[in-house]
């Protein structure tokens, strides 16, 4: 290996090897929070995948509930039927921990690349550019459905955690349940 690419050769070859002396610190801080999933078999109706969209947006949103976090750049993440990797972002204009909110932007995202032909294997979205979750969501005098939608949810969060996952559902995952029927 280091014959055909010198140092970097060496240093593959090493890593190969479970030879790494760099640290890993499992309780650095969190860059990311996502969720994603592999489909059994290869989807391109965009309704179909916004329906698979929807549960990791919840995902992403109690992780982030849990963590006390909310974030400021959303990325979607699909894989096409080539294993070729798209990921597609924004940056937000206030924090958020919302499953509503970070499903309307990744809806929009999956629209500039959902064409109804292009077959996907895989979906995932997350948040990241963390700050503290008791700053975001708060709206403003323009913006009154943000302090309702956001206390809402954190009303399903506290039955869910109370009764369990399925105590509380949306209708748009009871829609992705009944279409799986």
């Amino acid at each position: 290996m280091r014959s055909l690419y010198g140092d970097w050769g060496a240093h593959l070859f090493a890593l190969s090897m479970a030879d790494d002396p760099r640290v890993v610190d499992p309780h650095g801080e969190r860059k990311s929070i996502s969720s994603e999933t592999t489909f059994f078999e290869d989807v391109s109706d965009i309704e179909a995948l916004e329906d698979m969209l929807w549960p990791l947006c919840e995902k992403v949103a109690a992780r982030c509930r849990a963590a006390e976090t909310a974030g400021r750049t959303l990325t979607l993440k699909l894989k096409d039927t080539r294993f070729k990797i798209i990921t597609r972002r924004r940056q937000l204009p206030e924090p958020t921990l919302l499953a509503h909110r970070i499903f309307e932007i990744a809806r929009e995202l999956l629209a500039g690349d959902a064409d109804g032909r292009t077959k996907y294997r895989l979906i995932g979205v997350g948040l990241s550019d963390f700050s503290d979750a008791a700053g975001a969501d708060k709206g403003d005098m323009l913006d009154t459905e943000t302090p309702k939608r956001a206390a809402a949810e954190a009303a399903i969060a506290k039955a869910r955690s109370k009764f369990g996952k399925d105590a509380v559902q949306t209708g748009r995952a009871l829609k992705a349940e009944w279409d799986d029927e």
